[in-house]
């Protein structure tokens, strides 16, 4: 037996499947276990602690609904909560269920990572323990803090993960399954378009948007153009076939729209609580209102900068060209959109790119393991040239983990997230 192997089941399944478990699965599964302990004590400090020390978005949604007469949930987190709540009358339910959405997030983070490179070919060449890690560390990958340029951890940056947020939390996790399950369907669609794929798509596109609509405002452009280049590629003979399949996916879409328009309808155009009506504000003067636009996105994307810049061939490839579109339409949505009313001040236009953020630098993690386990993968010939690539990202990997995790120790310590 390996000295690296714990277990190995022969003929476990019926059909004779073999079963490896090394030491490394053991501590990922770990230490997932001991980061839902972590998020568990930290969202019951968010729920009923010290609210001015463990500010957040999660008293909210575990107790402060369940006291409004006759109020109506229009989103999946509010029905969840309500539920919960009505089993013991007390948030511990709701605090469990938000601490296993960040832990399944890291499994999510895990597949799609792995998805990524066995579709690229190199299955055999990064090792799982490799992408157990960036599983992890992901999370952790957000901007770099700079005391010349930064007042706060949070507000003014370009943060990838909101640690106060459980609509943000769980939109991140719907949202990675919704992409797998998009990728699975999209790029085999010309051999045929997959039924299951199909309806998992469209499930878990409606369940996000059901949380945030953020997500899929960015999904729905960013796949009309990707169908379109797709298109473009395929040549006048099989325009039409693919033209078909295409129309096919793309309502895939539909529910998660239609529940969008539903909900707009509903938030928009209404007297709010107290008497302001709600309205979208579009166009230059949102764009005006953001101060350090540029700043903020060199200190928050440094890192995926890095590997961009130095991979941007990889982005010719549809399923790294969508990371792409969904970041710039993220973008776009949070410097052209903002609201009025109540909630003006919540930036319900931010978590899509927010959200997009956090995919775009979890692929760049994924580039950068084949850079490191495949050579081929390196876009430079010279010696010195990836010498230098590699130390450019390695210190702005290592600058965004330190500040990101000094930013989530003083959240755990009780300083404010908005600081």
């Amino acid at each position: 037996m390996e000295d690296n192997k714990l277990n190995k089941g022969k003929g476990f399944f019926s059909k004779g499947i073999e079963v490896r478990i090394f030491r490394h699965d053991i501590m990922w599964i770990a230490c997932i276990f001991v980061a839902f302990a972590i998020f568990v004590e930290l969202f019951y400090r968010m729920i009923g602690g010290d609210l001015d020390h463990y500010r957040s978005d999660f008293p909210y949604y575990a107790k402060y609904i369940i006291d409004i007469d006759g109020f109506k949930p229009d989103r999946l987190v509010e029905l969840i909560s309500i539920k919960l709540y009505s089993i013991n009358h007390n948030t511990m339910e709701f605090n469990i269920l938000a601490a296993m959405v960040v832990a399944l997030t890291i499994v999510a983070n895990y597949l799609i990572v792995s998805f990524y490179i066995r579709r690229d070919g190199m299955g055999d060449s990064v090792p799982r323990y490799a992408i157990q890690l960036v599983s992890l560390l992901a999370f952790f990958t957000g901007p770099v803090y700079s005391r010349s340029f930064h007042k706060f951890y949070y507000k003014g940056s370009f943060a990838s993960y909101a640690w106060h947020s459980p609509t943000q939390q769980l939109m991140t996790l719907l949202s990675l399954i919704a992409i797998l399950c998009f990728l699975k369907m999209f790029l085999d669609y010309r051999v045929g378009v997959s039924a299951c794929w199909w309806v998992a798509t469209a499930l878990t596109m409606l369940l996000s948007a059901s949380v945030k609509p953020s997500f899929v405002i960015c999904m729905v452009p960013s796949v009309v153009v990707l169908f379109l280049l797709d298109l473009l590629r395929c040549g006048k003979k099989d325009i039409g076939k693919n033209f078909f399949r295409l129309l096919v996916m793309g309502c895939a879409l539909i529910p998660a729209g239609l529940y969008i328009m539903w909900l707009n309808t509903k938030e928009f155009g209404e007297e709010t609580y107290s008497g302001d009506t709600a309205h979208i504000i579009f166009g230059l003067e949102v764009l005006r209102s953001k101060e350090g636009i540029l700043t903020m996105f060199f200190f928050g994307m440094t890192f995926a900068i890095v590997i961009c810049a130095a991979n941007f061939k990889r982005f010719k490839d549809s399923k790294y060209l969508l990371a792409a579109l969904l970041f710039l339409f993220g973008v776009l949505q949070w410097v052209l959109l903002s609201e009025t009313g109540d909630r003006a001040g919540d930036g319900n236009f931010t978590w899509g790119r927010i959200f997009a953020t956090y995919y775009l630098t979890l692929l760049c993690l994924t580039i950068g393991l084949e850079n490191i386990y495949n050579k081929e993968s390196i876009p430079f010939k010279s010696g010195w040239a990836k010498k230098a690539y590699f130390i450019a990202a390695g210190l702005a990997l290592a600058m965004s983990l330190s500040s990101q995790g000094v930013y989530f120790m003083r959240i755990l310590m009780g300083q404010s997230y908005w600081r």
